[in-house]
C-alpha cells in the first residue's frame, strides 16, 4: 500500500484487502479530501473503475491527512475545528473525532507503526499525539507557523517544516508566541520527542517529500519556482 500527497486535494492511495471465501481480493481506494468544504469533502474513488463509491463528511475543511505502514486508518485534522477524525479505511466510516488540536491543525504525520502523530498548528508549534493513550504528550515550539511534517521510514526522525508566512498568517492567534520568519527545518527524535538538529535552508520551507529510498527530502521553498 502506497500513500501520496496532493497540493490543493489531499489524497491517500492505498490497496486493502479483505477475505473472501477461500481467496483474498485486493481493492485499490483513492480518497480525495476537499480542503474548502464543511460537508461532503471526501471522496472515496474505486481506482479500477474510476467511480466514486462513496463521499463522506470527515470534520469541516480537512487541511491535514496521515497513515501508518499499515495504512488501515486515517487521522484528518480539520482546519477551522482544530480537530482530528480517526479513520477506518477497511470498513469506510469514522471511529472518532478527538479535540484539543489548537489553532489551525495542519499537515501531520505518523510514525510507521501508528503510535505517534505529529500534529502541527499555526499557532507555532507542533502537538505529539500518543494514539495508544489518546493524549497529547508533548509540545515543540518550532515559532513561525506550523504546517508541513514528516517522518523518515524506519521512524526514528520527523522533520518539521513551519512556514515563514506573511501579513494574512500573522492575524491567527499565536498563544503569545513570538512570530518570526523561519528559514530551517526541525529535527526531532521521535523516541524522545526532543529536537536534535535544524537544517538550515536560507529561506522558507514549503512541501517536502521523502524518496522513494527514504534517503532524500525533496522539498519547495519560498522565493524558488522549483524545488531543493
Amino acid at each position: 500500500m502506497k500513500l501520496r500527497k496532493f497540493a490543493l486535494v489531499l489524497a491517500l492511495f492505498l490497496a486493502a484487502t479483505f477475505g473472501m471465501s477461500a481467496q483474498n481480493a485486493v481493492q485499490e481506494k483513492l480518497y480525495i479530501m476537499h480542503g474548502n468544504f464543511d460537508k461532503d469533502n471526501m471522496a472515496i474513488v474505486d481506482v479500477a473503475t474510476n467511480k466514486v463509491i462513496k463521499t463522506m463528511t470527515v470534520g469541516a475543511h480537512p487541511h491535514g491527512v496521515a497513515s501508518p505502514k499499515s495504512q488501515d486508518i486515517m487521522y484528518i485534522a480539520s482546519e477551522t475545528e482544530g480537530t482530528v477524525t480517526v479513520f477506518d479505511t477497511v470498513r469506510d466510516e469514522v471511529v472518532k473525532t478527538i479535540g484539543g488540536f489548537g489553532v489551525e491543525p495542519q499537515e501531520s504525520d505518523i510514525t510507521p507503526d501508528g503510535r505517534f502523530l505529529y500534529q502541527p498548528s499555526y499557532a507555532g508549534y507542533w502537538q505529539v499525539f500518543d494514539t495508544k493513550k489518546e493524549e497529547i504528550i508533548e509540545y515543540i515550539h518550532t515559532l513561525g507557523i506550523g504546517h508541513n511534517t514528516l517522518i523518515s521510514p524506519d521512524g526514528k526522525m520527523a522533520y518539521l517544516f513551519p512556514i515563514a508566512g506573511g501579513p494574512g498568517h500573522w492575524k491567527r492567534p499565536s498563544l503569545g508566541l513570538p512570530r518570526t520568519q523561519p528559514k530551517e527545518v526541525t529535527v526531532v527524535n521521535t523516541e524522545t520527542h526532543k529536537v536534535v538538529g535544524k537544517i538550515d535552508l536560507g529561506t522558507g520551507p514549503r512541501p517536502p517529500i521523502f524518496s522513494p529510498d527514504g534517503k532524500r527530502i525533496f522539498m519547495n521553498v519560498d522565493n524558488l519556482m522549483g524545488f531543493v
